[in-house]
């Protein structure tokens, strides 16, 4: 993706309502290469990442973030439409990372309502890289505790992204305890 098209998909996702924002995954050959594969099938969507996940749960150093995709319907204006996780990003100690391809094509899930975020959501979603950081290894109480608050706040405001990645991390869900 040149620098232009990264432009253009920030502006996208800053025109996208707060609640449904995402990170977009970090620019590389490996996610462009991804993304661009999907050719003609990714027309009118727009990138997303979910945030890390450890890769086994008491984490070992592996984390992965999913790639969605998101597009907005003319006749939605309290929601979008959101593909499921067609690729992830994992990287671990001593690794570059890898993506793993999920599905060579975008297939929705369904529309994701959107809200305004409140000022403790915006907090949270401010910490990502912390909590990120806090999953390469088991968490202290005060780390456990940010872990719960931050992806307890991401599946409440993904719940659509959130169930399609729950049967990859089954015990990190258990732990988290969402409800």
């Amino acid at each position: 993706m040149r620098a232009d098209g990264r432009r253009a998909l920030g502006a996208a996702l800053l025109t996208l309502p707060a609640a449904a924002r995402a990170q977009p995954l970090p620019p590389g050959p490996e996610i462009e290469a991804a993304w661009a594969a999907l050719g003609p099938a990714a027309r009118g969507w727009s990138l997303l990442a979910s945030p890390a996940f450890p890769v086994a749960w008491p984490p070992q150093g592996s984390l992965r973030r999913y790639a969605f995709a998101y597009r907005h319907r003319p006749s939605l204006a309290d929601g979008v439409e959101v593909a499921a996780p067609w690729a992830a990003a994992e990287t671990g100690p001593g690794t570059l990372g890898r993506i793993i391809s999920l599905s060579s094509e975008l297939t929705p899930l369904g529309i994701q309502g959107v809200r305004p975020l409140s000022g403790e959501e915006t907090r949270l979603i401010g910490r990502e890289a912390e909590v990120a950081r806090i999953l390469l290894a088991p968490p202290d109480e005060a780390g456990a505790a940010l872990v719960r608050a931050f992806h307890c706040n991401w599946a409440s405001r993904n719940g659509l992204g959130a169930r399609a990645i729950a049967p990859h991390h089954p015990a990190f869900i258990a732990w988290l305890g969402c409800g």
